[in-house]
């Protein structure tokens, strides 16, 4: 199993069953094709997502898991922030 800690700050947008990251909404809007480190849209059909209070370095943190079995970590810029992002990908 792959384990990558680094935090990168992403650009994220949801494409209906999907979720892409980009560096920044420039690229995002610039070359949709182009995501960030060359990655695939995450697949969001049957994944889970929740807060990952169990995660305490830093604040505003979700956790989704996909049915593949990779999970990560998101971490919002506030608190409303991650409620909406939460709602939007449950």
């Amino acid at each position: 199993m792959f384990v990558c800690r680094s935090w990168d700050k992403v650009y994220v947008v949801v494409h209906g069953p999907s979720l892409s990251c980009y560096k920044d909404q420039k690229h995002a809007k610039q070359d949709p094709s182009t995501l960030i480190h060359h990655e695939t849209a995450m697949e969001l059909s049957g994944a889970e997502c929740e807060p990952a209070t169990d995660y305490i370095k830093r604040p505003h943190v979700f956790r989704l898991r996909l049915t593949d079995g990779n999970e990560y970590l998101f971490m919002a810029k506030d608190a409303v922030s991650v409620n909406a992002l939460w709602l939007v990908l449950t």
